[in-house]
């Protein structure tokens, strides 16, 4: 072999070896990102372990207890579809309130008494129900700057 035709086998060889070194850099590199989303993914998933809670993807945390989603009645009102919710610092009941009674009801302070699954008390909501008219249907929205989402339960009860 002559001396060219060996440089240029080595420069070959070299330019082989260099791209094989690039394309190990891009694996390793793209694997370094996928394991650290994936990192940070399940962070976001397993930063809460409560029990009763979903994680939503803005990060709000929604309660999924079935009790909290139970119908609830205080004095011929029914409290139906409600739903908790934590963002931004604050908790969130949110319900309707159907007047099944005949007559008009008028505006009643009530307090929300958040359970625990054995059933304890583990905070009191305060919460107005506007005035209902008999048959009528509207919305109840009581918040308080605490995070308990977790709730396993609650029950509602006149002031």
């Amino acid at each position: 072999m002559t001396k060219r035709k060996k440089q240029r086998g080595i420069k070959v060889i070299d330019i082989i070896i260099l791209i094989i070194i690039i394309v190990v850099i891009i694996v390793v590199a793209k694997n370094i990102v996928t394991n650290k989303k994936q990192k940070e993914s399940n962070n976001i998933e397993t930063s809460t372990n409560e029990q009763y809670v979903t994680l939503l993807e803005d990060g709000t945390k929604l309660n999924n207890s079935k009790k909290i989603s139970e119908n609830k009645k205080l004095e011929g009102l029914e409290i139906t579809n409600t739903q908790i919710t934590y963002n931004g610092g604050v908790t969130n009941l949110l319900a309707n309130v159907k007047n099944t009674t005949q007559s008009d009801k008028n505006m009643q302070k009530v307090i929300i008494i958040l359970l625990d699954e054995n059933g304890q008390e583990i905070y009191k909501m305060p919460g107005i129900i506007e005035g209902i008219k008999a048959g009528e249907t509207i919305q109840f929205n009581s918040s308080i700057t605490a995070d308990f989402a977790n709730a396993y339960d609650f029950k509602i009860v006149k002031e």
